[in-house]
């Protein structure tokens, strides 16, 4: 679908969908991947979860710079669409991926020198730093595939082209799930790594899934109008572009994300238990914020289309159009957490002390998942206008109450692992009062991308 197709009309639910639904089980797959594995580890004992999972917040906590510096691209290649200018957001792409290029590089020499002694600083037990630092030894190289790939990925939502997303998901996540199989434990001529072959099978999934990306953009028919990697004449000005609309998402995701990890580091300081418990929450809860992803990635690119096709009075009326139905679809998980909360949590572990600490817990996150959707759609809007300094501002804000909220609850009142993932709520509520604001005020006409 083609959001240039129904120019000049208002766009309906149905319209919302086709461009979601195609992120959303992109999403899906790449979760239900996160899962599997996570199910994987779990049976070489609780160190191990504990040790991927914090090793794998470590390294998205330098991934999600790169995620969100493409929110800038395809915030721009959004409203260039929305222009009908189609060669220059091939043109913004081009000069995207060199700009990644260079990023990965960078982010990796950063890894390389200074993970180590960091987890060091960070994890009380000796077990968890020790199988922490000899997974992401390995895993750090992934950085460049990711970091190119989420710059192609950007391109697709930018256009409204979201059907490859799905495509290219389905099949890096099923490479992911085999090559978990076969080095984790060791299965025929593949040699047992434990939690370093789960590191193995991340990377191969991640370079699958740039490979996909690089030769459907080189090669599909329906992306050549935009003459996309068709490298020619250097413009410094499509780089200052991308730097200055993306820098602001990319220090709110870092924020966002830096807070996430701190909150299992304060966590993982209470016990190693407490710390497998929160982790497999953590990987309930992403799963189940699967459909909510692909809403707050339309919210941006038809936030940005919309206002290059000059219809600004209809972004709010659009936004929660796709909030009440990101809403309506997270009812069905909701609903699951808090009737079925054992099951759920005893598909990742077998051990009943984790899956009763993990039940009040699991249904706290229920609750926030309900609040997910305005918070994100709208705040995926103000990104979508081009007022991305204020969306950074408000997660700054937001971020701040958020983390003096769980460290004071763990530290100062020591309370129980429960009351400590009540922190969502708080941060649900304050993102989508001051997203909404922001959007109702009407400040955000006029921003130029």
């Amino acid at each position: 679908m083609r959001l240039y197709y129904f120019m000049k009309t208002t766009i309906t639910y149905k319209d919302i969908w086709q461009i979601a639904y195609p992120i959303m089980i992109g999403a899906i797959a790449e979760n239900i991947n996160t899962a599997i594995n996570t199910a994987f580890v779990g049976q070489l004992g609780q160190v191990s979860v504990g040790a991927v999972g914090l090793g794998g917040l470590f390294y998205f906590n330098f991934a999600i710079l790169a995620l969100g510096l493409a929110g800038g691209i395809q915030t721009i290649i959004g409203r260039r669409n929305g222009e009908e200018h189609f060669e220059e957001a091939g043109t913004i792409l081009t000069h995207g991926m060199i700009l990644f290029t260079f990023l990965a590089l960078l982010m990796l020499g950063l890894m390389h020198l200074f993970a180590s002694s960091l987890l060091r600083y960070f994890i009380s037990s000796t077990q968890i730093y020790e199988a922490c630092a000899s997974y992401l030894s390995i895993r750090m190289y992934g950085i460049v595939f990711i970091c190119l790939m989420v710059c192609l990925r950007s391109f697709y939502i930018g256009i409204t082209h979201t059907r490859v997303i799905t495509i290219i998901t389905f099949l890096s996540a099923g490479i992911n799930v085999l090559f978990d199989y076969l080095l984790i434990f060791g299965h025929g001529p593949f040699k047992k790594y434990g939690i370093i072959g789960a590191a193995y099978s991340s990377i191969l999934a991640e370079g699958i899934a740039f490979g996909g990306y690089f030769l459907i953009t080189m090669f599909i028919p329906v992306v050549k109008k935009y003459k996309a990697l068709r490298f020619s004449k250097f413009q410094i000005k499509y780089i200052w572009n991308i730097l200055k609309t993306g820098t602001p998402l990319m220090i709110q995701s870092w924020v966002s994300f830096s807070s996430w990890l701190l909150f299992f580091i304060v966590i993982e300081k209470i016990g190693e238990r407490t710390l497998a418990v929160s982790t497999i929450i953590k990987n309930i809860y992403m799963l189940f914020m699967i459909p909510l992803w692909g809403f707050a990635a339309a919210s941006n690119s038809l936030t940005a289309n919309i206002i290059g096709q000059n219809r600004t009075e209809e972004v709010i009326n659009l936004l929660r159009k796709i909030a009440w139905l990101a809403t309506l679809i997270v009812a069905i998980p909701v609903v699951i957490c808090f009737c079925f909360p054992e099951p759920i949590i005893g598909i990742f572990t077998n051990r009943s002390d984790i899956i009763m600490e993990g039940t009040a817990p699991l249904r706290i996150v229920a609750v926030a998942l309900l609040m997910f959707p305005a918070a994100f759609v709208f705040l995926n809007g103000v990104s979508g206008s081009g007022d991305t300094k204020f969306a950074l501002y408000i997660e700054l804000v937001t971020i701040l109450i958020y983390v003096s909220y769980f460290v004071s609850m763990a530290k100062v009142w020591h309370m129980g692992i429960s009351f400590i993932w009540t922190a969502e709520l708080v941060y649900m509520v304050l993102m989508g009062l001051g997203s909404y604001w922001r959007l109702k005020s009407g400040l955000w006409k006029g921003k130029i991308v």
